[in-house]
């Protein structure tokens, strides 16, 4: 590490991010990913689970024969 290593320019832009919740609940969630028809993986880092969201916001049950996280 040297003094200044964090000073990235910033990026400026005047588009505004639009957020939109679809689910809540989740403990800690940590990463997704978007499957081809629209449902999401979404894993949660303090469980160590994984789940599949619907673009409603279903959330299924812990998703078993995984590997452990």
């Amino acid at each position: 590490a040297f003094a200044g290593q964090t000073r990235a320019p910033a990026v400026k832009s005047a588009v505004q991010p639009q957020v939109t919740e679809v689910a809540r609940g989740f403990n800690m969630p940590w990463a997704l990913a978007f499957l081809p028809d629209g449902r999401m993986l979404v894993t949660e880092k303090a469980a160590g689970t994984i789940r599949i969201v619907t673009p409603e916001g279903a959330k299924s049950a812990p998703l078993g024969g995984l590997p452990k996280v």
